[in-house]
């Protein structure tokens, strides 16, 4: 009757056998290194934080911009509310080849407590910085960014891409309190002695200045009213493909989308 074999495995075996915990933590130690290494290799540009003030000019997601000086800067009026609103006049120049413009989602409003401040582009269609579109190739456009005044102080435009971040700050004083601060709140005041004469004193006729009603100004007739885009009534925005999405659309023109407080869809507008 046979016997079995009962001789131990070689010894190299054993030690493969011991090994193999060792060699399962390097492996997954040296994906881990790899992948950290590659994600580093394939990652963006650093971020970086760039600072201008007024009348500067720096190149953003491929559009020089450049802003007005500090002498340039205007005030206007919301009509709904009366609220006050800071105009900053502004350049764009596209650096693409293709249409390009500024995206609304890429910058936003700081006031003089750094508190993010709320867009007022709705109450002017014609010229702010919001409707100006997509640019031509090389081509440039002026517009306007339309602020709403929080106080004097410090005031700033974020711009934002990534892992870039471009900061213009300025400083803002309503027009009446610098022409206070020229003149001065304590002025001299000269007194006279009434003149003592013989004859009668008698007053002028006071006369009423004429009261003049301001004149009244009407929009602009901006022929970019007129194009046709579409809506769904389910949406909130006004499309230029008919269809963008899901839905049923309907047209009509982009005057009458305004005044239904549709906005820009984010796919075939402002794209």
């Amino acid at each position: 009757m046979r016997q079995k074999n009962t001789k131990a495995p070689p010894k190299f075996i054993e030690k493969l056998n011991r090994s193999k915990p060792l060699q399962i933590l390097v492996t997954i130690v040296t994906a881990v290194v790899a992948c950290v290494l590659l994600s580093v290799l394939l990652s963006d540009d650093p971020k970086t934080e760039e600072k201008y003030t007024l009348g500067s000019t720096f190149v953003f997601n491929d559009l020089e911009i450049t802003f007005c000086k500090e002498d340039n800067v205007s005030w206007t009026t919301i009509d709904v509310n009366g609220n006050d609103v800071i105009m900053v006049p502004v350049t764009l120049k596209n650096l693409k080849e293709r249409l390009h413009g500024l995206n609304r989602l890429d910058f936003a409003f700081y006031g003089p407590s750094e508190n993010k401040l709320d867009s007022v582009h709705t109450s002017f269609l014609s010229d702010d910085i919001y409707y100006a579109g997509n640019i031509q190739a090389g081509e440039s456009i002026d517009s306007l960014f339309h602020i709403p005044y929080d106080g004097d102080g410090d005031y700033s435009i974020v711009f934002k891409k990534r892992n870039t971040t471009i900061k213009v700050s300025f400083p803002i004083v309503k027009p009446d309190k610098k022409d206070e601060e020229t003149t001065g709140p304590d002025t001299e005041k000269i007194t006279t002695e009434p003149l003592v004469t013989d004859l009668p004193v008698t007053d002028p006729p006071v006369t009423q200045p004429p009261v003049t009603q301001p004149p009244v100004t009407q929009p602009p007739q901006n022929p970019e009213y007129q194009k046709t885009v579409y809506f769904t009534k389910s949406g909130d925005c006004y499309h230029y493909e008919n269809p963008c999405g899901r839905g049923t659309y309907y047209p009509t023109t982009l005057g009458e989308a305004l005044q239904k407080g549709l906005r820009p869809c984010e796919k075939c507008v402002l794209h």
